[in-house]
């Protein structure tokens, strides 16, 4: 993972960030391919009490799935 921007804001961070690897495994019920991958997305935490209360993502599984299965 390559981290791209982080922001921070009170009790918010804020990461958007870059995901490499290979398909060297089942993903989604799709046998391996071994073709190199990438995913970008954005993470954001809420911290409470020094903790992690929450989390969401919004990632780019469409790009992702689509290099799986050929898609232009």
């Amino acid at each position: 993972m390559t981290e791209d921007q982080v922001i921070a804001h009170g009790n918010m961070v804020g990461v958007l960030a870059c995901w490499r690897g290979t398909h060297n495994g089942p993903f989604f019920g799709i046998e391996p391919t071994g073709k190199s991958l990438e995913m970008r997305g954005i993470v954001l935490w809420r911290i409470a009490d020094d903790l992690l209360a929450e989390r969401w993502a919004v990632l780019d599984y469409d790009t992702l799935l689509g290099t799986i299965q050929g898609d232009p």
